[in-house]
């Protein structure tokens, strides 16, 4: 009477194991969306790589096409020979590898174009008094440049690509909106008159320490705190004067 035969087990689901109910068609489909998922992500990480990678490893002599607009080549190893002062960036594109100065102040810009990377030879750049809120990428082409006025803008903290700017002595960002700075500003090694006043930092990276040529770095009419990490560079930039908060 206890023996059950295999067709009338009262624990056997009568319609079995819903894992076991898959047809090889959705299983197949499984597969395979799976397989898109797989090559679209390694897509994005081999596109991701390779745009970094060409940025970090551009060494000056090549030749590249920056900001990717109009297939203009920008030879980095040459020298600037023009000593107009363009106050229209689209005129200067004419002549762009030649241009020493642009001055694009009191225009109302909204941002920087992203064509300003054509001016590779570049030394002077105005662009103050204006309602620029970001800086581009492209920024970072300017290899040559040596004195950046960006005074009296909208800028609530700068792009990384700042680092590359390797030749700058002196930079205006007073007036602005900065709230923090990147650690790569610390790579401007040459940079002589730092202008930082009147915006909103409350402390300052210790990279800052790295620009051991400052002769003024100006901090006026910043938060208080902004004292505390500044005094920590005094160390590092020996005889310079930094301006702190009254």
């Amino acid at each position: 009477m206890n023996e059950t035969t295999e067709g009338n087990n009262p624990y056997q689901s009568p319609v079995g194991d819903p894992l076991d109910q898959r047809s090889p068609l959705g299983e197949e489909v499984e597969r395979t969306g799976l397989r898109i998922a797989v090559v679209v992500a390694v897509v994005i990480l081999v596109l991701f790589g390779l745009y970094w990678g060409g940025k970090l490893l551009l060494m000056p002599g090549e030749k590249e096409t920056p900001g990717g607009q109009g297939g203009v080549e920008v030879s980095v190893g040459s020298k600037c020979s023009d000593p107009t002062v363009y106050t229209d960036i689209n005129v200067a594109l004419s002549n762009a590898g030649a241009v020493c100065k642009i001055d694009l102040s009191g225009q109302n810009l909204p941002s920087l174009p992203i064509s300003i990377g054509y001016f590779s030879n570049l030394v002077e750049l105005d662009v103050s008094n204006n309602e620029i809120s970001w800086l581009p990428s492209e920024i970072g082409w300017l290899q040559k440049l040596e004195k950046f006025d960006t005074s009296n803008n909208k800028l609530p903290s700068l792009a990384l690509e700042i680092g590359w700017l390797r030749k700058l002595k002196e930079w205006n960002l007073s007036n602005n909106q900065l709230t923090w700075l990147p650690s790569e500003i610390g790579w401007l090694v040459e940079m002589e008159n730092l202008n930082l006043s009147n915006n909103q930092l409350s402390a300052v990276p210790i990279d800052l320490g790295w620009m051991a040529k400052m002769q003024k770095l100006d901090l006026s009419g910043n938060p208080p705190e902004v004292a505390a990490s500044a005094d920590r560079l005094r160390p590092y930039m020996a005889g310079a004067n930094i301006v702190l908060p009254q």
